[in-house]
């Protein structure tokens, strides 16, 4: 997927991801000097931090879902909730 179309399949899955729950914004260079997955989206809701990951292919990666988990842990420690990661499959 190219980058502006992943934007805007980004930007399209935000909206509905966001809708029903408080938008959490995670700065990617914090994640990154913790050698940790960026996060394509975070949302807080009744049952915690849920993290999803946009992609074109319906797949991630086992590296980069080990970065991501290792995100979703470090949150929950913040935080003292649960998270959860979910993929979120973009249309092209």
């Amino acid at each position: 997927m190219s980058t502006i179309k992943g934007n805007e399949a980004e930007k399209l899955a935000s909206i509905e991801f966001h809708s029903s729950a408080t938008a959490l914004l995670v700065s990617s260079l914090l994640l990154r000097r913790r050698s940790m997955g960026q996060i394509d989206l975070a949302r807080i809701d009744h049952r915690g931090i849920v993290i999803g990951e946009v992609k074109s292919s319906g797949r991630i990666g086992s590296k980069q879902n080990l970065r991501l988990r290792l995100s979703a842990n470090y949150l929950s420690q913040i935080f003292s909730l649960n998270s959860k990661l979910i993929l979120i499959h973009a249309s092209h």
